[in-house]
């Protein structure tokens, strides 16, 4: 039984000093190939390149949602002058037909897509009283 502990023991030790000369001297082959691999790939330069490239993103970001809140603004004034122009054209319809007491068949027309577009784009409630109005004059003959 001493004999096979003895036997076991001894393999066992035979076996942990090979894998201790292999990793002797592979270890140096292995680092000479990892910082050979790391010149190739220039890694210090890459994280470098990587958070520069991280700031101009931000960066553009930033300046995207300012851009973003400017347009905002741009597509509000747009809206009211829009909203603007329609009022303004029914408000003309209505005190120029109102007094003639008949419209022509194309201005109504023009009222009703302009009316449509107002009312879509919630113009206030003053122009929703005038167009009823308007729209029961009867249309003109010539």
């Amino acid at each position: 039984m001493l004999e096979i502990l003895i036997a076991v023991g001894g393999g066992a030790s035979a076996i942990i000093a090979t894998i201790t000369c292999i990793t002797l001297i592979c270890k140096p082959f292995r680092n000479k190939f990892v910082n050979w691999i790391r010149k190739q790939s220039n890694s210090d330069n890459t994280s470098k390149e990587l958070a520069d490239i991280k700031q101009m993103l931000q960066e553009h970001i930033r300046v995207d949602a300012e851009r973003q809140i400017q347009m905002d603004k741009l597509i509000d004034q747009l809206r009211e002058s829009e909203l603007c122009s329609h009022r303004t054209t029914i408000t003309d319809m209505y005190y120029k037909y109102m007094e003639r007491g008949e419209i022509p068949v194309y201005r109504r027309e023009q009222l009703v897509k302009a009316y449509t577009i107002y009312h879509a784009m919630n113009g206030n409630t003053y122009i929703d009283t005038i167009y009823p109005e308007l729209l029961e004059l009867p249309v003109a003959t010539k």
